[in-house]
């Protein structure tokens, strides 16, 4: 990624630069997306490491001291800019940050897990990536499968919803929404491998985000650790290492959209070898259960949707990316 990297201002909004940790809380107003706590956290420990907001005021509004590990970088900056739910200003960046010199460098920001080298790419709905609609075929197997949980639940857990019902530990013992998004699966699979290599190439530029030259439209991505108030590891992007026109082969894999490259014609145990040389590995799943609407008062059991939001999850983002640290 180019050092110079300008932000393309595209309206007012992504304009405003947060300088304190009220600015920067304030701009996740109305965004409740899962991945906002590591960004406001991100954002709050980049502040400090300008010198902007001091490490009281950080524990303050945290109630913990946060870790300088990985922040030098940022040392003199003037402030950072939310453009999590903008994806036309840096692509799927969350942040961008204002340097000393005027430049600014965006990231993205995930959530530190192990070892820190996959990430979620994007959530993505089953039709827009997989050309899935809601058959008779769908249909049914969807309906099916819900008829066989909801009776299960019943037996479990009583006739009527209660807060058991929310209990996954029980829920997941029916298998039932393994066995629908598995079969749903292998139809986004099969779909998939019908497209032309064209439109394949197009649509793992946009899962990766990045140009038709295999370059990042953002800077890089930060893990962090929200528990301990710090930064373990951030990639810088530089450019793809491999050639996404070798990689559009998918297999479905129990309820997983596995993309690949050919698989060697040698080669004895497949299963085994897609596992380990998979790019991403797009999960099919109920967004909200396979029984939706247990959150509400008057609760009536209504089917889930399977084909709203899936996780595109990478393989080893240092297999597939050029970085630095």
């Amino acid at each position: 990624m180019n050092d110079n990297f300008v932000f393309p201002f595209v309206r007012e909004k992504e304009t405003v630069m947060n300088t304190n940790i009220t600015q920067w809380v304030d701009s996740f107003k109305n965004n409740k997306n899962t991945g906002v706590k590591e960004e406001k956290i991100c954002g709050c420990i980049i502040l400090c490491a300008m010198g902007l907001v001091s490490e009281s005021q950080f524990e303050e509004y945290n109630n913990k001291s946060y870790s300088s590990k990985n922040l030098n970088r940022f040392t003199g900056g003037q402030g950072i800019i939310n453009v999590t739910q903008d994806d036309t200003a840096c692509g799927t960046s969350d942040l961008s940050a204002v340097m000393k010199d005027g430049t600014i460098k965006s990231y993205s920001v995930t959530q530190s897990k192990g070892k820190n080298k996959f990430k979620c790419m994007c959530n993505t709905s089953a039709k827009r990536t997989y050309n899935l609609e809601l058959t008779d075929e769908i249909q049914s197997i969807i309906e099916d499968g819900f008829k066989t949980h909801l009776e299960y639940m019943k037996s479990k857990c009583g006739q009527e919803p209660s807060s058991r019902w929310k209990d996954r530990k029980i829920s997941r013992k029916s298998n039932c929404a393994i066995v629908i998004c598995s079969s749903i699966a292998k139809v986004a699979s099969s779909n998939w491998n019908k497209k032309s290599q064209n439109e394949r190439v197009c649509i793992l530029q946009r899962i990766f985000d990045v140009s038709e030259d295999g370059v990042p439209k953002s800077n890089g991505l930060m893990f962090v650790n929200r528990n301990h108030c710090r930064i373990d590891k951030i990639f810088n992007w530089i450019c793809l290492k491999i050639k996404l026109k070798e990689y559009i082969y998918t297999t479905a894999i129990s309820y997983f959209v596995y993309h690949h490259s050919k698989i060697p014609e040698n080669e004895l145990d497949k299963i085994n070898w897609i596992k380990k040389n998979f790019i991403i590995k797009t999960q099919c799943k109920f967004n909200n259960g396979i029984i939706d609407g247990l959150g509400k008062k008057d609760w009536v059991p209504r089917v889930g949707n399977p084909l709203t939001s899936w996780n595109c999850v990478s393989g080893p983002l240092d297999d597939i990316f050029g970085v630095s640290y």
